[in-house]
Parts: structure tokens; sequence; C-alpha cells
């Protein structure tokens, strides 16, 4: 991670995620240019609120997950104690694979999903009318998603499984040449074209021999502070990590009001983007004696209670500057969920891919970066506990992130977790 010491002028948050389908084999194992904004054909009333809760479930349950396991390559992350992710992208691109499972592999996938009760038309229409109202809400925060789909050259998908696909997450089918060093170029050009240069390399060479098909999608938003922080008030400040290493960062300071609460053990704030604030970064900071794993143990699982709780307060904040870039690997994540039979090449059940090809899913890996300045925020992604409104204070509130922090970026207009992380090394 690395914290930059001048102002940026993108402002971007950045996600992408990747699921590399393979041919089952006996012995392997597995600035500033924006789209005009057109306007929905859906509005709020359109969301499935069963899918929403779902899909929040899943957030903070894969969140919770991320950090029970040790992650497959460390040497590849920025820092493995740090975490960034779009569970929103995880979770389309789990529903693009539950288009094709079936048996035991798709049951594994709806339970891990909490989909029950949901039938697959209705999640792939619910994430069509979701991914309209994300992008289609203001021209001052920008947010896309993405989806592809790269056939090995000479075998394609099922054509319902592909009509499904792009009719509901607009992912296109593309055919190409895996064995040659053009196809991991195109892809990586789709990486960054989708997420606006953030990511530049998803794919690296070479692929398995055995890839059969990869599944890519991409979440993009660049959204500004409804009230920007001023650059003379940033200044260098301390910055202690959980470990007690004490390092200077660039720290943005504002006074104002904002959408706060303090629970027992910890203070919570909402920094609003554009012009409505219908989208907003929640910040969390514990108290110096409760840290961020007591925080995702027993009360982040609670986060629609406590954020509920918040009410307009008057305070200071201040906010590390950043820019932060992850890696991380799910399959053992996936697997802890329950999501089993998919990753076994002798018993995966994906016959809706592909009824010629016996297929598994090899690999499931995401990509994130993200940036926070003084203008806003850019990034990108290629439990049971009784919670009390937190009291009003009775004075303004003081809330320096100078020590490991969480945050979360949410969609009043979905009521979605879009991108989540905790950050607890600046540098």
């Amino acid at each position: 991670m690395k914290y930059h010491r001048r102002l940026y002028r993108l402002l971007p948050l950045l996600g992408l995620l990747v699921l590399c389908v393979t041919a089952c084999t006996k012995s392997a194992d597995p600035e500033d240019s924006r789209p005009q904004q057109v306007s929905s054909a859906y509005d709020q009333n359109d969301v499935n609120p069963e899918l929403t809760e779902a899909m929040n479930r899943f957030a903070l349950t894969v969140y919770n997950e991320s950090y029970q396991k040790e992650p497959e390559n460390t040497a590849q992350m920025a820092d493995p104690d740090n975490l960034f992710i779009s569970p929103v992208g995880l979770y389309m691109n789990l529903s693009m694979l539950y288009n094709g499972a079936s048996g035991q592999t798709a049951t594994e996938l709806q339970k891990a999903l909490y989909t029950k009760g949901i039938t697959l038309q209705q999640l792939n229409e619910g994430q069509q009318v979701i991914q309209e109202l994300l992008e289609h809400q203001e021209d001052d925060v920008q947010i896309e998603l993405a989806g592809s789909l790269w056939s090995r050259s000479g075998w394609a998908p099922e054509d319902t499984f592909v009509q499904r696909l792009q009719h509901s997450y607009g992912a296109d089918l593309h055919a190409t040449d895996f064995t040659s060093s053009q196809a991991v170029k195109d892809i990586n050009s789709w990486v960054s074209e989708a997420t606006h240069g953030g990511i530049h390399q998803m794919i690296q060479n070479p692929l398995e021999g055995n890839t059969m098909l990869v599944m890519l999608n991409a979440v993009y938003f660049k959204g500004g502070w409804t009230e920007p922080f001023e650059q003379r008030q940033t200044h260098k400040q301390s910055f202690v990590s959980g470990k007690g290493e004490i390092s200077s960062v660039e720290m943005m300071h504002r006074q104002g009001e904002y959408e706060y609460t303090r629970q027992p053990h910890f203070q919570a704030v909402r920094i609003p983007y554009g012009a409505t604030g219908k989208w907003g970064m929640v910040v969390v900071l514990p108290d110096r004696d409760y840290d961020l794993q007591q925080f995702r143990q027993h009360d982040l699982p609670e986060f629609a209670h406590w954020t509920s709780a918040m009410s307009s307060t008057a305070g200071e904040i201040g906010l590390p500057r950043l820019e932060l870039n992850e890696e991380l690997q799910f399959r053992d994540i996936l697997r802890s969920m329950g999501i089993r039979r998919v990753f076994d090449p002798q018993r995966a059940e994906l016959d809706g891919i592909s009824q010629s090809v016996p297929l598994y899913l090899s690999k499931v890996q995401q990509n994130t970066h993200l940036i926070i300045n003084e203008k806003g925020t850019e990034a990108a992604a290629a439990t049971s506990a009784e919670i009390a409104a937190g009291a009003m204070p009775s004075q303004p509130f003081r809330m320096i992130m100078d020590r490991p922090f969480f945050v979360a970026i949410t969609d009043r207009t979905t009521g979605l977790i879009v991108f989540m992380g905790e950050l607890h090394h600046p540098i």
C-alpha cells in the first residue's frame, strides 16, 4: 500500500473479478470524462428486497471468511493485513456461474448466495434491475458494472447460458486462443478499459492448458464528496498500526454535519458523495481498547442496525489520503462457505455451461484498487447480536482515523454494500 503526497484529479474505486472454468482432467486438482447519464427504466420500488438482503448477508459472510483464511498467494498482496473487496462484484459473478450449475453444485451455490426462495429467473431479473439502478442515479457519482465471457477457440458454451448472461449481466462472449500471448493482451485490455485504467493486468501467462472459459466482472466507482475536504487542512500526522508501528500519513481534516453514531465499542460516521448523498462511505473507528477483529466478530454482522441509528451530528473527521491495491484468491474462502463441489474436477456439475466437456471451477480471483483524497473516492474491483441505538452525543464528536479502521461504500437506492475493507497498515 502506498500513500501519495499529491492531490489526485481522479477519485476512483475499482474492483475486478475473474472466474476460470477449466475442463476436467483425471490428474488435475484444482480526467474526468464521463458518459452521459441515462435515466433508468427502474426505480427503488423495483428492487427485490429479498435479493438485497441475500447480497448483503453474502457480503458480511465473505468478508469475515476473508480474514479467517490465509490468502493463497500472500506474496502478491500489497499487505496481507489490509483488505478491500467488492462483494457485489463477487456475488454477480457467482450468480453468472449459478446459471450453468445443476444438482448438488447448484444447491451449494444457492445456499452460499442465500437465494433459497428466489428462483433463477428472479435472481437474474433482480441483478439486472440492481445494475441499472446502480449505474443511473446521478451525474456526479459514476458507477459502471461490466461483464464478459472468454471461451477457448473451437469451443463455445451452451447458447442458453450465453443468452442469459448477455441479457441479465451484459456479458458478451469472445472466442480466443488461450495458448497465445494475444489472448492475455486482449483480456487485460478489456480489464483496463472496464476499470478506467485502475487495473492493468488481471491474467498472466500462461493460462492453464485446460482452461475453457474465463468469466470477468468489473465494478468501477468514482464519486466526489458532497462537501470536499480543503487541501490546506491536510497535514502530516502519525498513524499507529495494530502492531504498534508508527508511520506518517497525510491526514485530511474537515468539520461539519455528518450522520454519526456512538456505539459501546466504536464510533461510525457516514461521509456522503454527490448532490443527493445517496452514495456514502461508512467509516468505523473502534475504541483504543477494542480492535477490528472484535468489531468484525461482534458488530459488523449488525451493520444494518447500527447504521440505521446514525443521526445528523456536528463534528470533526480526519481521514488519511491513500491509494490501495489488493489481490485476493477466493477459492478457499468460498470452500469454507460450503461451495465445494464446483471446485472438484470429478464431481462438478456445470452441464448448463457445456454438455460436451465436463468442467470445474479452478480459480476465483478479485483485484481491487482504491484512491481516497480531498475530492472524493475512486475504486474498482476486476451472526446475531442485539444492538441498541446509539445515544445522541451531547457535544460535537471528534473522529480521527489515526489507527486501523473499517470502511464500506454503500448505496441507499438499492440498499447494497458495494465495497468494503479495512486499513491496518498505511505503508
